[in-house]
């Protein structure tokens, strides 16, 4: 997650302007959704077993990442200038 916000800060100090992908990919996890999916799965019971935390690492599981763009673009609306 401090990837992410160290990637967007560098894209502001540097001018730079990310193509729609790159800013939604990142977006996916500095939005929030996945640590917050993360741990709604450990809390239904699932319990920390290597194979678990092995399903949960990159790629992320689709169900997470379309939570995260979902929840990014919805956080990017109402914050964007018209």
């Amino acid at each position: 997650m401090i990837e992410g916000f160290m990637l967007e800060a560098s894209w502001y100090n540097n001018g730079q302007e990310p193509n729609m992908e790159e800013y939604v990919e990142n977006g996916v996890t500095t939005a929030g959704a996945y640590m917050a999916m993360v741990h709604l799965f450990f809390l239904i019971g699932q319990g920390v077993t290597e194979e678990n935390v092995k399903l949960l690492m990159k790629p992320y599981p689709k169900l997470f990442s379309c939570s995260g763009r979902i929840l990014r673009l919805w956080d990017d609306l109402g914050t964007a200038k018209v």
